[in-house]
């Protein structure tokens, strides 16, 4: 039987292959970095988080019930997630509004910074970097840095002030503390406590710090006090643990910037660090240490899976196991080379990384990159119809507390 379609479809079909060939001549164009790279070589100082198909993807990935398709809008010639029913535009990592991209210099990107694996030691930051981080320069700067965007978030928690986010609070248990947590991040936070409490089983260190654990804050309306944007604390995503004790350890950079110039310098074993095992339970789900950031906060974990994800795509060959698997195949001659901490790739395995990151592309950014695009699986005649997303107001929580600023 032969088959007969009109221009129109036609025109619909060529224009989707378009779009296929344009995002795989984009991803070669902004291959920036190699996966897997040697640790002691990786500057996250200097990692380039513009780069739409990795950031998106792994925002895409942290919330699959609510961002179902990344697009292309040659109109603007910008890539864009749909959110509850919302188009935001990649603009340089800010998330906006289509009609907020003409004044984007007024937003910092959504991922700022490059979450690394690691506590950041002293002994290896610059002089301009330490000048950078005394806090008379620091604290002005941080208060003259736009603020980030907050459609993403306020979509991602559905709530726009105090008083809505309230309304997706729910009550929780945590490590025999209450807490209010946004509804999104209870079960993972849950599941952070199963694993703790079968890690103090058989570790001393977390058994430890069970028990000199006094204070566990979550949920707070509030601003970050020296740069006036919008703490994670204020939409429930966020929880600080605090000890009895610090025996005479630093916890929080600003508490030391205020009495020390030099506050940066304090070298990692001078702070009170969680047992790694508490870190490894929250990263596991979706939570990220504050004690890994430049401005560390030791004491406090945030839900940013997203981050997370970039990290783990950069670092961990176990999270590209695909590229063992598929690499031989690209090249019919084996790379018999090894390569040692320190020294450099051949260009042979870089190539092999390079086409492999191409292949994870296209592989993984979707199930299935045809339908991505908007050209279905099932009949290539017929366009895919993404249905939007029926979203459902939670109901009022049963509580009469009026939560603390």
């Amino acid at each position: 039987m032969t088959r007969y379609f009109d221009s129109t479809k036609m025109q619909t079909i060529l224009e989707n292959f378009k779009k296929l060939f344009l995002i795989l001549f984009f991803f070669i164009a902004n291959l920036n970095f190699s996966p897997c790279q040697a640790k002691d070589k990786f500057d996250p100082f200097n990692f380039n988080l513009d780069n739409p198909w990795l950031s998106l993807k792994a925002i895409q990935t942290a919330y699959p019930d609510l961002i179902k398709n990344i697009s292309f809008d040659s109109e603007v010639n910008d890539w864009f997630i749909t959110i509850r029913n919302q188009n935001l535009y990649w603009a340089e990592g800010r998330l906006l509004l289509k009609k907020d991209l003409k004044n984007r210099q007024n937003w910092a990107p959504i991922i700022s910074y490059f979450y690394s694996d690691e506590i950041q030691n002293p002994k290896h930051f610059s002089e301009d970097h330490i000048r950078a981080l005394k806090p008379e320069n620091l604290i002005k700067n941080r208060k003259k840095a736009p603020p980030p965007n907050y459609t993403f978030f306020m979509l991602l928690f559905n709530g726009k002030n105090r008083s809505e986010i309230i309304k997706q609070l729910r009550r929780s248990h945590f490590l025999g503390y209450e807490v209010w947590v946004h509804q999104r991040v209870v079960e993972p936070l849950r599941r952070v406590q199963t694993k703790i409490y079968q890690a103090q089983k058989t570790n001393k260190e977390v058994k430890k710090f069970l028990k000199e654990l006094s204070q566990c804050w979550s949920f707070n309306w509030r601003v970050i006090a020296d740069s006036g944007k919008l703490s994670n604390h204020s939409w429930g995503s966020a929880i600080d643990l605090l000890p009895k004790n610090y025996r005479n350890k630093k916890i929080y950079w600003f508490w030391e910037a205020v009495r020390d110039d030099y506050w940066m310098k304090i070298m990692p074993y001078r702070r009170w660090i969680p047992p790694k095992a508490i870190i490894d339970a929250f990263e596991s789900e979706g939570f990220i240490w504050g004690g890994n950031w430049t401005l560390w906060d030791n004491m406090h974990f945030e839900y940013r899976p997203e981050i997370l994800y970039i990290r783990n795509f950069v670092m961990y060959p176990e999270f590209n196991a695909f590229i063992a698997k598929y690499s031989e195949k690209i090249y019919q001659q084996k790379n018999t080379e090894i390569v040692q901490a320190g020294k450099k790739r051949p260009q042979r395995l870089e190539d092999i990384f390079r086409i492999a990151e191409l292949l994870k592309f296209t592989s993984f950014f979707a199930k299935n990159v045809m339908p991505f695009y908007g050209i279905s699986d099932k009949n290539i005649f017929e366009m895919n119809e993404y249905e939007e997303e029926n979203i459902e107001t939670p109901q009022e929580p049963k509580y009469l507390e009026e939560m603390i600023d």
